[in-house]
């Protein structure tokens, strides 16, 4: 369990250390708030990992929990870019 921890902990600084990168390259906007970012980028992919365990077999071809993060995920960085149209659509 506490090797659990430790791995999404070093996760959530490896996401943190890269989206620092990206502010420092101006793809994010300046007053983004990198580790609030990462941690939301980290808790969908998180939800959509436990959806995808538990009821996944139970969703129709193409409904599942990481297409609904992906979007999610997208929407969220859109919000933070400094330039939105950079970012790939979200499919689905």
């Amino acid at each position: 369990m506490a090797a659990a921890r430790l791995d999404g902990r070093v996760e959530r600084g490896n996401r943190t250390r890269r989206l620092d990168l990206d502010l420092d390259r101006g793809e994010l906007a300046g007053e983004t708030d990198i580790p609030q970012l990462a941690f939301e980028v980290m808790a969908l992919l998180e939800a959509a990992n436990a959806d995808s365990l538990l009821h996944d077999e139970e969703r129709p071809a193409g409904a599942g929990p990481y297409r609904r993060a992906r979007r999610a995920i997208v929407g969220r960085l859109a919000g933070a870019a400094a330039d939105p149209s950079a970012l790939p659509a979200a499919a689905g």
